[in-house]
């Protein structure tokens, strides 16, 4: 992940939206093809604690494992993943558990969060 010293994150905001207006993405935006799924992915977001906290508790499994899934998954995917979901359902248009959790499992690896 990109770090950039002595910024706020006020001012690593600003930079990020001046970026966009000029059509740049932020360095740390990064689009990672997976399965044949491009999904936009926000490093800042992979490398936070709060996600390595929820991957860790995932692991972990137990009686809350499904509900920090989903928390992963929005976490991960936010605005994205009804469009994730779509491309990884059947011609019935159902997508399976498993189907979208080996898709989170194979982008965790691509970004380098999961090994």
């Amino acid at each position: 992940m990109e770090l950039v010293p002595d910024m706020t994150p006020e001012q690593l905001r600003a930079m990020a939206d001046a970026m966009d207006a000029e059509g740049q993405r932020p360095g740390y935006m990064r689009t990672v093809d997976v399965d044949g799924i491009a999904v936009d992915v926000d490093m800042r977001v992979v490398g936070d604690i709060r996600t390595l906290r929820l991957i860790a508790a995932v692991d972990k499994g137990g009686p809350d494992a499904v509900q920090n899934i989903m928390r992963l998954f929005d976490r991960l995917f936010g605005e994205q993943q009804d469009r994730i979901i779509d491309a990884l359902s059947d011609e019935d248009g159902f997508c399976s558990a498993q189907r979208f959790t080996e898709f989170c499992v194979h982008l965790l690896s691509e970004v380098g969060a999961k090994n």
